[in-house]
């Protein structure tokens, strides 16, 4: 399989699944992103307060804790133009 680079860019990786966080980080790496993870939407919330990212990609669901779309909420209080991935392994 040939990996097509992207344009770089950085994201924020939300989930608290480590196991899925390490996959979506190898990932996007591949196509030449730096990328920042943690474990919860608070924890997204501060990095934030203190860095940029060009997307953010949340999880839906996560324990305990705010889920995918109330951290979203917050974050566009921050950056209200802030681009986002919301997603779902829950079937």
């Amino acid at each position: 399989m040939e990996v097509i680079p992207g344009n770089g860019g950085h994201v924020l990786v939300v989930d608290d699944e480590p196991q899925l966080v390490d996959i979506a980080k190898q990932s996007l790496e591949l196509f030449g992103c730096s990328v920042a993870t943690v474990k919860s939407g608070e924890e997204a919330i501060a990095y934030l307060q203190n860095n940029k990212a060009d997307l953010v990609l949340l999880d839906m669901l996560m324990d305990p804790g705010m889920n995918g779309r109330e951290t979203y909420g917050q974050i566009v209080k921050i950056y209200p133009r802030q681009r986002a991935i919301v997603v779902s392994g829950y079937s």
